[in-house]
């Protein structure tokens, strides 16, 4: 008898096993993609968020929806250079304004500080130390409007440079700007981080259909900027297609393409940072401005794309660099962009397609332990 009972609990010991066994099976084999991800750090989320007077902390709210918790705790905005001392008190209230919201939510701000291309021969001006007076007041009164260091984040100094953008890409005018600039600001906030933010692709100044880009070292636009300036080194990529009308197609949309790591970690080095930051995104739509032209990508196309850039980032991390991304996410198709950014409709993220490519994304940040920052708004 007592041989028989032993003989049972073993039959049902081997038939427990046998289904943990199946189980485990089951949900190793299940792809992916037919997962709900994971996406937030597993802290609750901030309580305040969606009733923020900040535009970009209401939208951080919904990501955070999204993932059941936080993502990041920086986000990404931009403000310009004042452009006459008229200009400094407002300007300086107004980001004093925004600087102290993400201080009260627990957000850094990564501020990108753009000179005024509407002004003629502004970045020469300011490279002449023109605008030197103008400048120093405007951060004078920052300080005096009660932010501090710390609150300041990290500014992101004449980003963009080497594009069109300012209407001068001369790399020797960009880092005495720079210089500049760092020094002026550093006078007024000692401990502040400061950035810079270059295009993969190099453009002559005068090309204004960003038609003639090549992607070449960025060493020249660093090498004198004087070591310890720079805290951190940004590069910048998208994907791009061609319209759905041109005669012959072409594009990028693998980050190998638009974000190649070895010149990145070149001018990094360069710089003496081990700070790389990667500003991206996938887009939903592109041409949104002429329906002839409109390309749509799908979901699993933007997926393809967005795990390119975390091999490109995981490559620049396997040669020492600290990196993140921040995703550019906003709906640009009205504007002179024309390109949706997005992963979903302001307010309107249940069920929609990207939401997972989004969610799947994040998770593939976590595994490689790459933080991530945004660019969005309601």
């Amino acid at each position: 008898m007592i041989f028989k009972k032993n003989y049972i609990h073993v039959l049902l010991g081997l038939l427990i096993v046998t289904l943990i066994g199946l189980i485990i099976l089951r949900f190793s084999i299940t792809p992916k993609s037919a997962q709900d991800p994971g996406c937030g750090d597993g802290s609750s989320p901030h309580a305040s968020l969606a009733s923020s007077s900040e535009p970009a902390l209401r939208k951080l709210s919904e990501y955070e929806a999204v993932c059941k918790g936080p993502i990041t705790d920086t986000m990404m905005l931009f403000t310009a250079m004042p452009a006459s001392p008229d200009e400094v008190n407002e300007s300086a209230k107004q980001v004093s304004t925004r600087l102290k919201e993400f201080a009260k939510q627990g957000i850094k701000p990564l501020v990108l500080f753009e000179p005024n291309a509407s002004i003629p021969n502004i970045i020469s001006d300011i490279r002449d130390g023109g605008y030197d007076p103008v400048l120093m007041s405007y951060f004078q009164t920052l300080k005096k409007l009660n932010i501090t260091d710390k609150q300041m984040g990290t500014w992101v100094l004449f980003p963009e440079a080497n594009t069109p953008a300012w209407e001068n890409t001369d790399a020797a005018t960009f880092a005495k700007n720079v210089t500049r600039l760092a020094a002026i600001q550093r006078e007024v906030f000692p401990v502040m981080k400061l950035s810079i933010l270059l295009n993969a692709t190099t453009y002559p100044s005068d090309d204004i259909s960003w038609g003639r880009g090549e992607q070449k070292d960025l060493r020249p636009y660093v090498a004198s900027i004087p070591k310890g300036t720079i805290d951190s080194f940004g590069y910048q990529g998208f994907p791009f297609l061609s319209p759905a009308n041109a005669p012959a197609p072409y594009g990028k949309v693998d980050a190998k393409d638009f974000l190649p790591p070895s010149i990145a970690y070149q001018a990094a080095a360069e710089l003496q940072t081990r700070e790389i930051w990667i500003n991206t995104g996938s887009f939903r739509r592109i041409h949104t401005d002429k329906r002839a032209e409109e390309v749509t990508q799908s979901s699993s196309q933007r997926q393809k794309t967005l795990s390119s850039v975390v091999g490109q980032a995981a490559e620049l991390q396997d040669r020492g660099f600290n990196v993140s991304i921040n995703i550019f996410a906003e709906d640009k198709s009205n504007q002179t962009e024309h390109t949706d950014w997005s992963y979903w409709p302001d307010g309107k993220h249940e069920g929609k397609p990207d939401e997972l490519v989004f969610k799947t994304f994040l998770e593939q940040l976590h595994e490689q332990q790459i933080k991530i920052s945004l660019y969005d708004s309601l």
